[in-house]
């Protein structure tokens, strides 16, 4: 029986960008499970939205409280996934089109490394962003990117998420410091080793640097 996939997002006070995400990847995709951390108004309007132009689509929304970013949540949604494996993707990123056609081949590892290359700066990382649901291990941190139970395999650079950040979506200045440090360091580095210890040591440093 073929391997089945899910998209999963995660979204606070952003109804535009999950309905273009909607349009953009149905299509490639078992199921799209969306988890928001939105006021109840603003869910309203995403659940309304969705109820109305794509009711045809298997969508599942989940409301949950706010705790001002989406780690805490990561293990909830693979729980309400009911796909084989998961594809895990923030609203400001994009889907590569040849990752896209090659989705359904990925199903050989229980995990895979994703290139992720950033379009203003043009450096990239790699981070663990398909994985089947029973073999990804979550603490809950800013910017977890999971652990592999067993084993990852790492992609060919030309399948690669795209994300649209500018540094003027993060206006106050020792919130770019701190963004740039977790990502260059810990993204790029420390979940390539998978040294949990030293993602935590680093976060505690930056919170205390910026």
């Amino acid at each position: 029986m073929p391997n089945t996939y899910c998209l999963l997002m995660y979204t606070i006070n952003d109804v535009e960008k999950v309905i273009k995400k909607v349009q953009l990847y149905h299509d490639y995709f078992d199921e799209i499970c969306i988890i928001d951390q939105s006021p109840q108004p603003i869910y309203e309007s995403l659940s309304d939205a969705l109820k109305k132009d794509y009711s045809s689509y298997n969508i599942k929304l989940k409301h949950v409280p706010s705790l001002g970013h989406s780690g805490p949540y990561y293990e909830l949604g693979l729980k309400i996934a009911d796909s084989d494996y998961v594809f895990r993707l923030d609203l400001d990123e994009s889907i590569s089109e040849p990752l896209l056609k090659n989705l359904r081949n990925l199903n050989t590892s229980p995990a895979y490394w994703i290139r992720r290359l950033e379009l203003t700066s043009k450096y990239y990382t790699w981070q663990l962003r398909i994985y089947k649901k029973d073999q990804i291990i979550f603490k809950g941190f800013l910017h977890d990117q999971g652990l592999p139970k067993s084993s990852a395999k790492v992609m060919d650079r030309k399948y690669h998420i795209v994300h649209h950040w500018k540094v003027s979506d993060l206006k106050n200045s020792n919130k770019l410091k701190r963004y740039l440090a977790l990502d260059l360091i810990e993204r790029s580095l420390i979940y390539r080793f998978l040294s949990v210890k030293l993602w935590f040591s680093i976060n505690y440093v930056c919170s205390r640097m910026f």
